[in-house]
């Protein structure tokens, strides 16, 4: 067809279009109607798919020996995390240097940020609470700012989330509607789903490059 002919035609077809009209009630935030689900159970299975490993410890308490049993597993000397007043169970990075662990501040010092900075390569591994669970993708969600440094989940090689299991939302939509006031206030939010992987011209996977090889979630009862 000839170039003049072709932009003939569009000039037609978008003089002829038109926009449906306006609703007369607005709809408001939606959320796709994916059925009922048992929340924890789908969450737990869409993780283990996309290789984190999902812990349900019987009570709190159990928690911080947890975390130094996954610690050692993973044969981790040092650690960053959150602030005590950012996770759901106290106690747990108390109980990782008790372990032996040495833990790294997640505060940039002024005057030597280079060398603080070039620390963070021998990270062992990052804990970190978690602002929320997607139950369809197995994703949880976590706000970092002040007390929550962004590369306690981003830098290690091995991340521990604590999560609360009823903060699991069963999509993203859902999360984003229940949470639609206070999302634009975060500066920044990051969405894991498993460990880190990236793929090469080859299509060969790779895992922990850009990010942690091992993710853990504890699932820990409100």
């Amino acid at each position: 067809m000839e170039r003049e002919a072709f932009l003939a035609r569009v000039r037609t077809a978008t003089e002829a279009a038109h926009l449906p009209p306006h609703p007369s009630v607005d709809p408001g935030l939606l959320v796709p109607d994916l059925g009922d689900v048992d929340l924890i159970t789908l969450f737990v299975s869409r993780c283990e798919e996309a290789e984190a490993i999902v812990h349900r410890p019987a009570g709190r308490g159990d928690v911080p020996q947890l975390l130094v049993d996954i610690a050692r597993n993973h044969g981790a000397t040092s650690f960053v995390s959150w602030d005590d007043d950012f996770l759901p169970v106290i106690g747990g990075a108390a109980a990782l240097r008790a372990a032996g662990l040495d833990r790294v501040s997640g505060v940039v010092p002024d005057g030597r940020r280079f060398d603080h900075q070039m620390g963070y390569l021998e990270l062992s591994l990052g804990l970190t609470g978690a602002e929320a669970g997607l139950a369809e993708s197995g994703t949880i969600v976590l706000r970092s700012g002040i007390g929550r440094p962004r590369m306690a989940s981003l830098v290690p090689l091995t991340h521990i989330a604590l999560l609360r299991s009823d903060r699991i939302h069963r999509s993203l939509s859902h999360w984003a509607v229940a949470e639609a006031r206070t999302i634009p206030d975060a500066a920044n939010v990051v969405f894991i789903t498993g460990p880190s992987k990236t793929g090469d011209i080859e299509q060969n996977i790779n895992v922990g490059v850009h990010g942690p090889r091992y993710v853990h979630v504890v699932l820990i009862d409100p």
